[in-house]
C-alpha cells in the first residue's frame, strides 16, 4: 500500500459517515395565496364571491380520495364557520349581506392540516346594491312649491341603492327609505311606488325622502331629497290663475267685438 492510500481511505470513509449523517433536504412547504378578489372589496347585487387562489407544492383533489401526503384540498370557512370544501383554484362562496371574514386552510384528505397551517384570509362586505356608485334619491314630481290638494301623491327615484325591507345586517348600498312630513316620520318604504299624502292640514308642508340603512341608520354623508307646497281643499282655489283666465277672454271677448267693426270701416 502506498503512503498515499491510507490518508485517502481515511477520508473517504469520513465523507461517507458524514454523507450518511446528513438528512435529505425536505420537500419546499406549501403556500396559498389569493389572487382575487382584492382584500376589503365589495361584492354587489347579492352575487356569491368569486375566489381565485394559488396554490404551490400541494395537489388539490377531490374530498375523500385516499390519503397521501403533499395533497387535499380548501377548507372555506365564512365568520369562523365551514361552509365549503374547494378542490380547484377558483370557486364561489355565497355570502349573506353585510361585512364578512373568508378564511381559506389547505387539509388533507384525511382532514388533518398541513404543519405548520397554511392559511389565507380575505375581508368582504357583500350587498343587495351595487358595488360601486354613489347612492342619490331625488324627488321627480311636484315641483318644489307647487300647490296641491289636501289629498296628494309624492314621486320618487333612487339610483345605485337597493330597496329592501328592514332587519338584518348593515350593508352597503342597501336599505330602505324614510318619508318625513314636517320633520316627523309618515312611513318606511322599500319599494319605488308613490307616496301617498291623505287629510293634510290646509297649510305649507314639508316633505323630505331620506335613505337610510336596514338599521335605521341614515347614510353617511346624508342622502336626502325635500319638496315643499301648499295644501288646499278641492274646493278652494287660487285667485290668480281665475284672473288670468278672466284677462284672457277678456281680450278674445274684445277681439271678437272690435275686428268686424274696423274690417266695416276699412
Amino acid at each position: 500500500m502506498s503512503r498515499w492510500s491510507v490518508p485517502i481511505l481515511v477520508t473517504a470513509i469520513v465523507a461517507a459517515v458524514l454523507l450518511a449523517a446528513t438528512p435529505p433536504s425536505s420537500a419546499a412547504p406549501p403556500t396559498l395565496s389569493i389572487l382575487s378578489p382584492a382584500d376589503g372589496a365589495v361584492v354587489g347585487f347579492g352575487a356569491p364571491a368569486e375566489i381565485t387562489v394559488q396554490v404551490t407544492d400541494f395537489n388539490l383533489t377531490a374530498p375523500g380520495a385516499p390519503p397521501t401526503t403533499g395533497q387535499g384540498h380548501i377548507e372555506v370557512s365564512v365568520d369562523g364557520a365551514a361552509v365549503l370544501l374547494a378542490e380547484r383554484v377558483s370557486f364561489s362562496v355565497p355570502l349573506q349581506p353585510g361585512p364578512h371574514v373568508i378564511l381559506l386552510r389547505l387539509v388533507g384528505n384525511d382532514g388533518v392540516a398541513p404543519l405548520p397551517e397554511v392559511t389565507a384570509t380575505l375581508r368582504v362586505t357583500a350587498t343587495r346594491g351595487p358595488s360601486t356608485g354613489t347612492p342619490s334619491i331625488v324627488i321627480t314630481y311636484p315641483p318644489e312649491g307647487l300647490r296641491r290638494g289636501i289629498d296628494t301623491g309624492i314621486s320618487f327615484r333612487v339610483s345605485d341603492f337597493a330597496l329592501v325591507a328592514p332587519g338584518g345586517p348593515a350593508a352597503v348600498h342597501e336599505g330602505h327609505v324614510h318619508v318625513l312630513l314636517d320633520g316627523v316620520l309618515y312611513e318606511e318604504r322599500w319599494d319605488s311606488a308613490a307616496i301617498q299624502f291623505s287629510d293634510l292640514s290646509e297649510d305649507d308642508h314639508e316633505v323630505t325622502f331620506r335613505l337610510v340603512d336596514s338599521l335605521e341608520a341614515p347614510l353617511t354623508p346624508d342622502v336626502s331629497a325635500t319638496v315643499h307646497f301648499t295644501a288646499a281643499d278641492r274646493g278652494t282655489f287660487d285667485p290668480l290663475p281665475l284672473q288670468i283666465a278672466a284677462g284672457v277672454l277678456a281680450f278674445m271677448l274684445l277681439l271678437v267685438l272690435v275686428l268686424p267693426v274696423r274690417r266695416r270701416q276699412a
